[in-house]
């Protein structure tokens, strides 16, 4: 049985009376990993510092991003994301959860 992959720190900052918007603030190591999902939401990946490998469901082959970097996700995409560096800084936007 493999083990799980260990969850990045996240700290999530809700804008908004019904938290419609949403900002996530992910340092993440080497040896951390998200949860694999989808959402049924935009949402937009920032890399600020460090690597992410990130699978998608709508590519094929997983694809690695460095700092800086911008990265949309349309609404449906099951996506995980890998961070390949130590003190690698992500800010995850949802801009309009309530779709």
């Amino acid at each position: 049985m493999s083990e799980s992959p260990h969850v990045p720190d996240i700290t999530r900052l809700f804008i908004g009376a019904g938290n419609e918007f949403e900002v996530e603030v992910v340092l993440a190591g080497s040896e951390d990993m998200s949860p694999k999902e989808p959402h049924d939401y935009l949402e937009y990946i920032v890399v600020v510092t460090g690597a992410i490998i990130l699978e998608r469901s709508d590519e094929d082959t997983p694809q690695k991003h460095v700092a800086p970097a911008l990265i949309e996700l349309p609404p449906g995409t099951v996506h995980q994301i890998d961070a390949q560096e130590d003190d690698t800084k992500l800010v995850i936007i949802h801009p309009d959860r309530t779709v």
